[in-house]
C-alpha cells in the first residue's frame, strides 16, 4: 500500500537522534529518505546497544532511527562530496541538517548556493540555539541544553539535587517538531514554487514544552489572593506491592475519590495543607503506606481508572514488552534484520499506515551509497495561484475538539499558519485548562483568565454545543459539513457516547481527516483508561529513567510529553492532508498516546529484547563524559560537561590551575570517569564562590559547554530568548496583554509575529460562526441558549 507521503524525497545530513528522528517518521509515511554520513559513520553507531561486541552495523538504536533509509557516506570537507551534496539537492524536495550553525555555509553549501541547485528546496535546519542569537555558536551536551531551557529540576523530588529528564528525551522532542516544521517547509515550497528555510532552536522548542512557567508566575503575581506555593506532591509515583505506580491527581474531584478508595477518607478536604505543612503530608503518607504495600501496580491502576483518576504502572522496558494492551494491539515489532523487537509508529492512519519496508543502511566507504535522485521541474503549485502569497494552510477548515494540551496545541499550530480553527467547548464542560487559572472564583469569568488554556488556543474561533442534546449534535455535524479536520483527545467513549465515531463523521463529511488522540488507543485493554502526560509518561518508561542512580524513586519528568504527542499528531496529520490532495480520500488517524511516547523511548525495550537487561537511571552523569554535572553557585545553579581532553585543559584554565584539577593522571577520560566523584568535590568548591553567570562566561571563553540552569522568573527575559523574539504579545479581553511563546521554528516566508489573535472566550463566536455562517437567525440563537444547547457562560451542572 503506498504510504501518505510517497513521491516526497527526503537528504537527510544528520547525526545522533534529532535530524534522523524527523527523517525516520517521513520515511515510515512512505518518504524516500537518503541518509548521508561522515567518514567513519554517524557516531550513534557506537552508542549501541549491541547484543556482543560493538559492530557499527549492529547498533539497536541507530537501527532502530535509520530504517526505511538509503544510505551513502560522503566527505563534505573535499570538493567531491560537496558535489555529491549538491546532485542530491537538485533531485530532493528537502533537506534536513543538524550540523554546527554555520557548518553548510563553511562546506560551500549555504542556503544561496543550495537554492541554486533546487530553487524549490525546503530546508530545515536544527541546532542547538539556532542559526542566530548571543548563544549561536556555544558547544552543547545534553545536560548542558536541558539546563539552558529549563528542563533541569528536582522534577517532584522533595529534596536532591536537580537532575535532566532521562532517555535523551530532548532529541526525540526536537526531532518531531523539526519534522511537522519540514512537511509545513514543503507545502509552502510547492505553493508558492519558491525556497523555504526553517531555523529551527532546540533551546526554544524545550522552553516551549514547558507548561508555560513563565505565564503561571506572572498570572499569580496579579492574582488578588496568591497562595502559598505547594512544598509536596501527596500523590504522584509511589512504592506499592510489587514495584512503582504513578497516581496522578488534577482535580479535587480526583483527590476526594482516591482519599476514600485508599481508606483515609478523612484527608479528603485537606490537599492543600498536605501540600503545603510537613507534618500533615507525613501524616497522609504514613496512612496511606498500608494499603499501597497491599496492592499491586496493576491492582491500583484498575481502581484508580474505575474512577477516571489517571493512573499508570511505572515502566520499563520488561513491563513494556510484557504488556496485555501492546499485545493485543498489537505495537512492538520484529527489527528486519532480526535480534530484537523495537516500538513500532506513533500513529495508525486508516487509509495510509506507517509501515516498515527495509533495514538500516549499511555503513558504506566514502563516495559509496545507493542511486540518488534525478532532477525534476518544481512540483505543481497545490493552491491557486492567488493564495501563493498566503500562509501554508490558509484555507483549511479545522473543527478542534480537543482539551487540555495535546489536542488543542494541534489546532493552535494549523492556526497559526493560517488555518481557520473553530474550537468546540460546552458551558457545562468547557476546556479543562480554562481553570488553571489563580484568580478569584467569586470573579464571574475567573475561568477566562487560564493561562495554560490560553498558551494553547491562541488563534482561534470558539464557539459552544452540548452535544448530549440533539440540536448540539445536529449543530456539529453541520459544522463537520464544512471541515477538512476534525481533532479531539478524548477517551474512546466520549464521542462514542454522542455517536460521533469516524463512521458518523465521515457519513456527514466523506474526505474528512479525523485526528483521534486517546491515551491508550481506541481498542486494548486499556482503551477507556484516561492519561494526561504524567501518567503516560510513567508507563512509557520516562519517569524510570529520570533521576539519580541514587534515588530510590523515580521521578515525574514534567508535562513536555502533550507537546510532544501533538507535533507527532501534526506529521500524521500533514501526510493524510497531503494523501487527500493527490487522492479527494480522507481517513482516521489514531494517536496513542501511550504509544507515541515509547516510540520517544526506545532503548529500555531495545535493550531488554536484545540482551534482557533492564535499564537504569544516569543521573547528571553520562558513560563517557567526566566531569558533567550540576553545580551550584552564590546566585544559582550551573551545567557543564568535559567531552574531551582538550576541553578538560580548558576546564583547569578556567579553574586558574588548581593543584587537584592539575594532576596529570586527569588527562585522559578513563581516569576521569573513575575520579568522577573528587572532580566533582573540586569543582563544587569553585563554583560555590562564584555568580553563575560568572562560571558560565569563563567557561565559554575556553569552550568548553557550560550553561546557566534556567528558572522560571529568568524566562522572561532571557538574553538567546529574546535576541531571537521568542515572546508574542497578545491581547486579551478579561486579562490583558501577555507574552506569550512563539513556535520553536522559523519559517522563513512567515517572519515576525505568528499568532494571529489571543485566546478566545468561551462561546465568543457563537453568532459570527453559528449566525453568520451556518446562518441561525437571532432568534434561534437565543432559543439555543435558553435551552442551554450553546452560551457564553460556564453554568455549573
Amino acid at each position: 500500500m503506498p504510504g501518505a507521503l510517497e513521491g516526497l524525497r527526503v537528504l537527510e545530513l544528520g547525526e545522533q537522534i534529532a535530524a534522523p528522528y524527523c527523517a525516520k517518521l517521513l520515511a515510515d509515511l512512505g518518504a524516500d529518505v537518503i541518509k548521508l554520513e561522515r567518514p567513519g559513520g554517524d557516531p550513534l553507531r557506537a552508542w549501541g546497544p549491541f547484543a556482543a561486541e560493538p559492530d557499527p552495523d549492529a547498533a539497536g538504536l541507530f537501527r532502530y532511527l535509520n530504517a526505511n533509509k538509503r544510505g551513502g557516506v560522503v566527505d563534505l570537507t573535499t570538493p567531491g562530496g560537496v558535489e555529491v551534496v549538491r546532485g542530491l539537492v537538485a533531485g530532493a524536495d528537502l533537506l534536513v541538517e543538524n550540523l554546527r550553525p554555520g557548518a553548510l555555509e563553511s562546506f560551500g553549501l549555504d542556503p544561496e548556493e543550495l537554492r541554486a541547485a533546487n530553487p524549490h528546496l525546503a530546508l530545515v535546519r536544527i541546532s542547538g540555539f539556532g542559526q542566530s542569537g548571543p548563544y549561536r555558536d556555544e558547544p552543547i551536551t545534553d545536560l548542558v541544553l536541558q539546563a539552558a531551557a529549563g528542563w533541569v529540576a528536582r522534577h517532584d523530588a522533595l529534596d536532591g539535587e536537580p537532575v535532566r529528564v532521562g532517555g535523551r528525551m530532548p532529541e526525540y522532542v526536537c526531532g518531531a517538531f523539526a519534522a511537522s516544521a519540514a512537511l509545513t517547509a514543503v507545502l509552502a515550497a510547492r505553493q508558492t514554487g519558491e525556497p523555504v528555510e526553517v531555523d529551527f532552536s532546540m533551546m526554544e522548542c524545550l522552553v516551549g514544552t514547558l507548561a508555560y512557567p513563565m505565564l503561571m508566575l506572572e498570572a499569580m503575581r496579579g492574582a488578588p489572593q496568591p497562595t502559598a506555593p505547594a512544598r509536596y506532591i501527596p500523590l504522584g509515583i509511589q512504592a506499592c506491592k510489587d514495584g512503582w505506580v504513578g497516581i496522578n491527581v488534577l482535580t479535587e474531584a480526583h483527590w476526594s475519590n482516591a482519599c476514600r478508595a485508599m481508606g483515609a477518607p478523612e484527608f479528603a478536604g485537606r490537599r492543600g495543607e498536605i501540600s503545603r505543612n510537613s507534618d500533615d503530608y507525613e501524616a497522609f503518607q504514613a496512612a496511606l503506606r498500608p494499603w499501597l504495600a497491599r496492592h499491586t501496580a496493576e491492582e491500583i491502576v484498575e481502581q484508580c481508572q474505575a474512577l477516571r483518576i489517571p493512573a499508570a504502572v511505572v515502566g520499563t522496558g520488561q513491563t513494556s514488552l510484557e504488556s496485555s494492551q501492546f499485545s493485543e494491539r498489537p505495537f512492538f515489532i520484529d527489527e528486519p534484520d532480526g535480534g530484537f523487537r523495537r516500538p513500532g509508529f506513533p500513529y495508525r492512519l486508516g487509509a495510509t499506515p506507517a509501515s516498515l519496508r527495509s533495514a538500516a543502511p549499511r555503513l558504506a566507504r566514502a563516495g559509496e551509497g545507493g542511486p540518488g535522485w534525478l532532477p525534476r521541474d518544481a512540483p505543481p503549485l497545490s493552491v491557486d495561484a492567488e493564495e501563493k502569497a498566503g500562509l501554508p494552510f490558509r484555507g483549511l477548515r479545522v473543527l478542534d475538539l480537543g482539551s487540555f494540551w495535546a489536542g488543542p496545541y494541534v489546532g493552535m499550530y494549523l492556526a497559526s499558519l493560517g488555518a481557520d480553527v473553530v474550537k468546540v467547548e460546552s458551558t457545562s464542560r468547557p476546556d479543562g485548562f480554562r481553570f488553571i487559572a489563580p484568580a478569584d472564583p467569586s470573579a464571574g469569568d475567573w475561568y477566562e483568565g487560564g493561562a495554560l488554556f490560553q498558551a494553547t488556543n491562541l488563534g482561534k474561533r470558539d464557539v459552544t454545543l452540548d452535544l448530549g442534546s440533539p440540536a448540539g449534535r445536529a449543530l456539529l455535524l453541520r459544522l463537520v459539513e464544512r471541515a477538512d479536520v476534525l481533532i479531539e483527545n478524548y477517551a474512546p467513549r466520549v464521542l462514542e457516547r454522542f455517536d460521533l465515531d469516524y463512521p458518523a463523521i465521515r457519513t456527514a463529511k466523506p474526505d474528512i481527516v479525523m485526528l483521534r488522540m486517546p491515551a491508550y488507543g481506541l481498542e486494548g485493554p486499556g482503551r477507556d483508561h484516561v492519561g494526561w502526560a504524567m501518567a503516560i509518561a510513567q508507563a512509557a518508561g520516562i519517569s524510570w529513567l529520570t533521576g539519580d542512580p541514587t534515588d530510590e524513586r523515580p521521578r515525574n519528568p514534567g508535562a513536555f510529553v502533550d507537546p510532544a504527542v501533538a507535533m507527532h499528531a501534526l506529521v500524521a496529520l500533514q501526510a493524510a492532508l497531503a494523501h487527500r490532495r493527490r487522492t479527494g480520500e480522507g481517513q482516521q488517524i489514531e494517536m496513542a498516546q501511550l504509544e507515541t511516547a515509547i516510540c520517544m523511548c526506545p532503548e529500555p525495550v531495545i535493550e531488554y529484547s536484545m540482551n534482557g537487561k533492564i535499564q537504569s537511571r544516569r543521573g547528571n552523569r553520562s558513560p563517557s563524559i567526566a566531569p558533567q554535572g550540576i553545580y551550584s553557585c552564590r546566585d544559582g545553579q550551573v551545567a557543564l560537561s568535559v567531552r574531551t581532553d582538550a576541553e578538560w585543559q580548558a576546564l583547569v584554565l578556567a579553574l586558574d590551575r588548581p593543584a587537584w584539577a592539575s594532576d596529570r593522571a586527569l588527562a585522559g577520560a578513563t581516569a576521569r570517569l573513575a575520579r568522577s566523584d573528587a572532580i566533582d568535590r573540586g569543582l563544587r568548591t569553585w563554583t560555590a564562590e562564584l555568580d553563575a553567570s560568572e562560571v558560565v562566561e569563563r567557561l565559554r571563553a575556553q569552550g568548553v559547554p557550560a550553561a546557566q540552569v534556567l528558572t522560571t522568573p529568568r524566562m522572561y527575559g532571557e538574553p538567546q530568548l529574546e535576541a531571537r523574539g521568542f515572546y508574542q504579545t497578545l491581547d486579551h479581553p478579561v486579562t490583558g496583554k501577555r507574552r506569550y511563546p512563539v513556535w520553536p521554528m522559523r519559517f522563513s516566508f512567515a517572519p515576525g509575529d505568528v499568532h494571529p489573535s489571543g485566546a478566545p472566550t468561551l462561546g465568543q463566536h457563537n453568532e459570527e460562526v453559528l449566525g453568520g455562517e451556518l446562518g441561525l437567525s437571532g432568534e434561534e440563537l437565543e432559543r439555543l441558549r435558553r435551552e442551554g444547547v450553546i452560551g457564553e457562560r460556564w453554568t455549573m451542572r
